[in-house]
């Protein structure tokens, strides 16, 4: 059972470059997607899109490479910044350019899975 956690886990990993910086991925399983979309919705079901992607990206983000005190003001310096969820979290906060190309890269690497496991079905 290890071998084929691993697997599968292995299977979900993607990078997403972004402002000069490689992000590392592990992309949510189809049942933590939709949990955390039906976590985010309002009163009347409607998905509040902002927070869920947020929350998808957050989950997601599992380390990083070439991010510095840079990307987060002008005036930061050049050098690596370990990664932690504070520190992603803040990065998420202050570059709303680096939340979408990540939200964008994990929501096309989901459909890409999708899609090969449905053409796996078809034959």
């Amino acid at each position: 059972m290890t071998h084929l956690r691993a697997a599968l886990e292995a299977a979900r990993r993607c990078t997403a470059q972004a402002a000069g910086a490689t992000f590392y991925l592990q992309l949510p399983t189809d049942h933590a997607w939709r949990v955390t979309l039906e976590r985010h919705r309002d009163a009347d079901g409607r998905l509040l899109e902002a927070r869920a992607f947020r929350a998808l990206v957050e989950s997601s983000v599992t380390g990083w490479e070439e991010v510095t005190a840079a990307l987060f003001m002008p005036e930061g310096d050049a050098e690596p910044l370990a990664f932690s969820a504070e520190a992603l979290a803040l990065l998420l906060e202050h570059r709303q350019d680096i939340t979408d190309a990540l939200t964008l890269t994990l929501g096309a690497a989901v459909a890409e899975r999708r899609k090969a496991r449905e053409q796996l079905a078809k034959n």
